[in-house]
């Protein structure tokens, strides 16, 4: 497992590496082969890094398409042979090419549908400068976690939600009545977690993000 981070100042305040740093940090149990982090203006993303297949050792993620996207990817895709012959002829991958490159190119070619192709046990989120959006998304069976929260001001995501409790903007405040219905047996949402603020992005989900 690796661990993913981002943040989104979304009335485009620069984003400070320092505290993209201390998020990141919070995750680093998750990833033991290296660290990396990419911001440009008002958006930051960060991954722990774990290798979890021979394609894609020695990768040190977020990983940039030569076109300005940036994904930070969790997982391991399960039909890369499917998507090779899907994308054939494309110049951007090929048999070695890692499962955030392929990610990356098969945005490049479906855009908002890239969830539809994707098979096998993954979190991970696309920043897309150009529209400019942000794509979420979890696998069907919800092996890897993600959570969000969102503001007016910013939003950020995290493969923990210890990581958002980080960020100077976000307090540990209780969501008590969501604890009231787990002590009674009576918790059946996907989404909400025991922090106010703080959600889970359901399995089977992806979600996009603009600052409009």
């Amino acid at each position: 497992m690796s661990g993913i981070v981002g943040i989104w100042n979304l009335k485009d305040q620069p984003v400070e590496n320092p505290l993209l740093q201390r998020l990141s940090a919070t995750l680093a149990h998750r990833g033991s082969d290296g660290e990396g982090i990419w911001s440009r203006g008002s958006v930051g993303l960060a991954c722990r890094n774990l290798w979890v297949t021979p394609e894609s050792e020695k990768e040190i993620q977020p990983k940039v398409h030569p076109s300005g996207t940036v994904v930070v990817f969790d997982g391991r895709l399960d039909n890369r042979e499917e998507i090779l012959a899907r994308l054939k002829g494309s110049h951007d991958i090929s048999p070695a090419s890692s499962d955030a490159t392929l990610i990356l190119a098969t945005y490049r070619a479906v855009k908002e549908r890239l969830p539809e192709w994707l098979v096998g046990d993954f979190s991970f989120a696309l920043f897309d400068p150009h529209e400019p959006r942000l794509l979420l998304v979890r696998d069907a069976l919800g092996v890897r976690p993600l959570y969000y929260y969102r503001t007016a001001d910013t939003f950020l995501f995290a493969s923990e939600a210890k990581a958002l409790l980080s960020h100077p903007q976000v307090s540990a405040q209780p969501e008590d009545d969501l604890l009231a219905d787990f002590l009674l047996d009576r918790f059946h949402d996907q989404e909400r977690t025991f922090f106010k603020g703080i959600s889970s992005l359901p399995p089977a989900h992806s979600a996009l993000i603009s600052p409009k």
